[in-house]
């Protein structure tokens, strides 16, 4: 399996080039490769830990952006059609949605603002990721640039990616850029903790928790990345395998994301 950088564009609907160059494995390949083992051969050990599953070597998450990186998202189409509901209706400027780490909070956002309806209906929007470390006047400067700085008369979509902070008087200080634009400008955050949101909007009154997967969905997820366009009959060993993989994964779909990578990879290796 091939792993693949690409350049950051900006989230908002100018044009950007991607630059694709193949990686190796990255560096919690080794962790993933150690937990799966240890699940399998050991009855003891019955969950699959996700605690290395969004950091890099250093332990910070990547950068997200508004950019799919996924062919086919499965389980989240209720999810979906619940938010962009609120988004085009006149109810909640600030929409958060709630979830535990690698639930899929980031690719539900993803669903949300690309589509069709959503496009249509805002003009600009702007993708921002923000993460634990925290500085609040770069990313102010940040929404301003997105936001192409004048949001007077604009009906904007905002998307916060992965907050954490809830100091009321830095998000009081933060919202400063968003303030001005039209009726119906809408903020997304997402983030672990229902109490951050409150930061951004005193008022919000709803909040969407994303759930875990099913077992179905996540098999799904599992086999998109395990074995691509091969046919899954030809391999009923690792079939067996691969749902068993599945049980332990607690529904997260990064965690079978990766580990339906994993296996692929061996597969290839196989060849």
């Amino acid at each position: 399996m091939t792993y693949w950088t690409t350049s950051t564009p900006k989230c908002g609907d100018t044009s950007w080039h991607c630059n694709l160059m193949p990686q190796p494995p990255p560096p919690q390949a080794r962790y993933v490769v150690s937990s799966l083992l240890a699940v399998l051969v050991s009855p003891q050990e019955s969950r699959i830990s996700p605690v290395a599953w969004t950091t890099t070597s250093t332990g910070k998450r990547p950068p997200t952006t508004c950019l799919f990186n996924e062919p086919q998202v499965h389980g989240r189409d209720d999810d979906k059609k619940k938010i962009v509901d609120l988004l085009l209706s006149d109810e909640s400027a600030v929409i958060p949605i709630v979830g535990m780490g690698v639930v899929g909070k980031t690719t539900l956002a993803r669903l949300v603002y690309n589509d069709d309806a959503v496009r249509k209906h805002f003009d600009p929007k702007a993708w921002v990721f923000v993460s634990n470390e925290f500085d609040a006047v770069k990313i102010a400067k940040t929404i301003l640039i997105e936001l192409s700085q004048s949001l007077a008369g604009k009906r904007f979509l905002l998307v916060l990616d992965d907050v954490w902070n809830k100091n009321y008087e830095v998000w009081n200080d933060l919202r400063a850029p968003s303030r001005g634009g039209d009726k119906g400008s809408k903020v997304i955050v997402t983030t672990r903790n229902q109490g951050v949101a409150s930061m951004m909007e005193l008022s919000v009154n709803y909040h969407h928790s994303l759930n875990p997967l099913s077992d179905d969905d996540c098999w799904l997820v599992f086999v998109q990345h395990a074995f691509e366009s091969r046919n899954i009959e030809q391999h009923l060993n690792l079939k067996s395998i691969g749902k068993k993989i599945v049980e332990k994964c607690d529904g997260l779909p990064l965690v079978a994301k990766v580990l339906g990578g994993l296996l692929c990879f061996e597969l290839q290796d196989d060849k």
